[in-house]
């Protein structure tokens, strides 16, 4: 089940597609903060900050983005975990994702792969925590929003598993009294997450490799 050249092929793009569409973004953020053309002639006697809007927008674009290449990571991590149940659902026909109990999407698949494959999650390399709260992230991006900006927060259920989640503004983390964070998704959080998917997947791929050459419990192994 060679599944993960395909996922390493899917990062990298999302690492190079961030870099690529951030660049315009980056650039003007850096131009109003040093003065540079266009943004070098403002009213030093204002009271507000000069350029506030074109700031606020390109600050905002980076976060849209961001958020964006968090979903397209998250729905990698996914297709990569369900080539697994296919192939096992293949095997073993009848057999439903459903029977292994668990209350989420995360949970669910962890167990799968436990009871299927005999690879305990826990035993890999990262702190498993990490992906379930890109899982979190993900779900308030697409299915959350307010109405009247571009923000998503943290819902209650994600705010009560990770309230120091490193997917917000940690501004806001300052204020515990505060409303939910806002979902900010940098560059550092981005590649942090997409190096820890990398790194459980191949984890999954190893032990999956090992078990089948052995044929250690591992359901449908030559």
């Amino acid at each position: 089940m060679p599944v993960l050249p395909t996922l390493l092929d899917k990062l990298n793009f999302i690492r190079r597609f961030y870099d690529s569409a951030s660049a315009p973004f980056v650039e003007t953020l850096g131009k109003i903060e040093r003065h540079e053309e266009p943004f070098d002639h403002f009213n030093v006697d204002d009271d507000e900050p000069p350029f506030q809007l074109e700031w606020f927008d390109a600050d905002e674009s980076l976060n849209i983005l961001g958020k964006s290449c968090l979903c397209l990571l998250q729905n990698a991590f996914s297709n990569y975990l369900d080539r697994f149940i296919d192939t096992y659902r293949e095997i073993n026909q009848g057999h439903s994702l459903a029977t292994v109990g668990g209350n989420s999407w995360f949970e669910r698949r962890r167990r799968f792969f436990l009871q299927a494959y005999n690879i305990d999650w826990a035993a890999a390399p990262i702190d498993v925590n990490f992906l379930e709260e890109i899982n979190f992230a993900r779900n308030d991006i697409q299915h959350g929003g307010v109405f009247y900006n571009m923000d998503h927060r943290q819902n209650p259920d994600y705010f009560n598993r990770f309230p120091a989640t490193i997917f917000v503004d940690q501004w806001e983390l300052q204020f515990p009294e505060a409303v939910r964070p806002r979902i900010a998704v940098t560059r550092d959080n981005l590649f942090a997450a997409i190096e820890a998917i990398e790194d459980f997947c191949s984890y999954l791929d190893a032990e999956w490799r090992r078990l089948s050459e052995g044929n250690v419990g591992v359901v449908g192994a030559a």
